[in-house]
């Protein structure tokens, strides 16, 4: 019997550890994501429970069970009763973002009002036409395809072109016009944008070093701004979602997402993808310019017309441009539409039309993939039926929209979560019709 006893307390605490050591943090990192994007879906999105459960429809969230209080703008997650995680809405006048842990954004401002459509004609407002009755023809048959894609994704879809004629917008019978769509990391081509007003105003030289203090007594005093928005500065990082690591670390626990990368070695420089980058040019921002709450509102989003935008931040402040910012399907179009425009909003010029270039300007070791926070097709790696020169702006969880310099179109779909999506394939069929 002893004999026994003593197995059996070795078994529970084999039990117990691998519990505490391993699945508990796993299992925080699942209830912790459900939490925080609940919260964001509902109280920033505006999602609808149907919408939510249907974005969280994949393992093991989809186990996941969670309580939205509308009263205290919270929400708590747990799986099985276990790792309980809860998620707040900051919201002080205008100031919002949902963060874990407990922690307040401090002094972030946005509007989270419900979007209000305006009768102003595309894309200054929402008031479209459609043109000609070649452009008509086209609309019906891309329609088709998209309304196909639609009953089997529920993506949501919007498509402009270079003239600012609006083609059409397409959306599955659960969202609206006006809903706010998380772009994941879209976000980060959002960044790319703002260094390049930034670089516009002279308030940043990219090819200048990072004053990191951390930095100043080791080989990465030679890191640049340039190196950061290519992501080839060859700081280590792990960006892998499926367990803990910097990445998750970053998203799931730290309240500061500006230090999860500073104190990071040095490995090869080589193109690596990293969010912990985009969110250190993030905090970066803060020394480069004296309006940080307000500059992604007042350079950017409002001068080309995203009044539904908003960037959540960390527990800090600092904006979580590596995957925060949400806005309607029509605005994630407008920005599309600015880099087809080369930074040109109706005259206003936002950024030097050579900043579009940059962005597009190919990472050596990125196989053609990747520019300045922006995706690309060099070599039509990933997308064998669109040109090579597109601009991809990309997220995780099935967001892209495809910015075509030579053939004046900006294509974008929302997908909520569904990251297996054939972005050729229908990218691909839609292009095909928009061709002949």
């Amino acid at each position: 019997m002893k004999r026994f006893l003593l197995v059996l307390a070795v078994l529970l605490l084999l039990v117990f550890g691998a519990y505490w050591l391993f699945l508990k943090p796993m299992l925080n990192i699942a209830t912790g994501y459900s939490a925080k994007y609940a919260c964001s879906y509902h109280f920033i999105g505006g999602m609808s429970k149907v919408n939510i459960k249907n974005a969280f429809n994949f393992f093991p969230t989809q186990y996941i069970s969670y309580d939205i209080n509308k009263d205290k703008g919270s929400v708590s997650a747990s799986i099985f009763g276990l790792a309980t995680r809860k998620a707040s809405l900051y919201k002080d006048g205008e100031a919002c973002s949902c963060v874990l842990a407990g922690g307040e954004a401090k002094g972030i401002k946005a509007n989270l009002e419900e979007v209000e459509l305006i009768e102003t004609e595309w894309p200054k407002g929402d008031a479209v036409s459609h043109g000609s009755q070649l452009l008509i023809s086209k609309i019906s048959r891309m329609r088709n395809v998209m309304d196909t894609s639609l009953a089997a994704t529920n993506q949501l879809f919007a498509v402009t072109v270079s003239n600012n004629d609006f083609v059409f917008d397409r959306y599955n019978r659960n969202n609206r016009q006006e809903d706010r769509l998380l772009g994941w990391s879209m976000t980060k081509s959002i960044c790319s944008a703002l260094y390049g007003i930034m670089q516009k105003e002279g308030k940043v030289n990219v090819q200048a070093k990072v004053p990191i203090a951390e930095w100043q007594k080791d080989e990465r005093k030679e890191i640049t701004y340039h190196d950061l928005l290519q992501m080839n500065s060859g700081l280590i990082w792990e960006e892998d979602y499926s367990k803990i690591s910097d990445v998750t670390n970053m998203l799931y626990f730290d309240e500061d997402m500006y230090q999860e990368l500073i104190d990071n070695p040095l490995g090869e420089k080589k193109w690596y993808y990293s969010s912990g980058t985009t969110n250190m040019l993030s905090g970066l921002m803060k020394n480069l310019v004296s309006d940080y709450e307000s500059y992604p509102y007042k350079k950017l989003f409002d001068r080309i017309n995203m009044r539904s935008a908003i960037i959540e931040a960390d527990a800090t402040g600092t904006y979580v441009m590596s995957s925060y910012c949400w806005a309607t399907a029509r605005d994630w179009a407008r920005f599309g539409l600015l880099y087809l425009n080369r930074g040109d909003w109706f005259g206003d010029q936002i950024f030097e039309p050579e900043w579009t270039d940059y962005s597009g300007t190919v990472v050596e070791s990125s196989n053609g993939e990747y520019g300045a926070q922006v995706w690309l097709n060099k070599g039509n790696v990933k997308y064998k039926d669109l040109p090579e020169d597109i601009l991809i702006f990309s997220g995780f969880g099935g967001q892209r929209v495809i910015v075509f310099p030579s053939d004046n179109i900006v294509m974008t779909a929302h997908s909520g979560k569904n990251p297996t999506t054939d972005f050729n394939a229908l990218f691909g069929a839609l292009y095909k019709i928009w061709k002949k």
